[in-house]
């Protein structure tokens, strides 16, 4: 089974396509306001593994969002043909991308040496 065989998941994605000409932007405004004043809040360094999770959490989203609508991001990796394998490792090599910094955090913040973390 799919994930997207799955009844709430289908109709999830069926109502993005129904109501993305408004809850797409709301939802990247939301995103765009929340992160912007983020970094001035007194308790930014204190709380970063929140801020840096919403904002990843957010990315993902709309990478989810972005496949549902059938869109590509400008910066898009290239690789050649588009081929079924090809579309999931780029889509797999971006989500790890959005991840990196988030996953960098709480390493950092909860083990004595990050690097065998980061690096796998």
């Amino acid at each position: 089974h799919r994930m997207t065989d799955l009844p709430l998941v289908k109709g999830y994605e069926q109502w993005v396509k129904r109501n993305a000409s408004w809850f797409i932007p709301i939802l990247e405004t939301t995103k765009s306001m929340t992160m912007m004043y983020a970094p001035y809040s007194s308790d930014y360094y204190r709380d970063e593994e929140f801020f840096v999770g919403f904002e990843t959490t957010t990315d993902v989203v709309s990478l989810y969002h972005d496949s549902i609508l059938g869109r590509h991001a400008p910066n898009e990796l290239k690789c050649g043909p588009e081929t079924l394998v090809a579309r999931r490792l780029k889509k797999t090599l971006t989500l790890i991308e959005r991840l990196q910094l988030f996953v960098e955090i709480l390493s950092a913040k909860r083990t004595n040496n990050k690097w065998p973390v980061i690096v796998a």
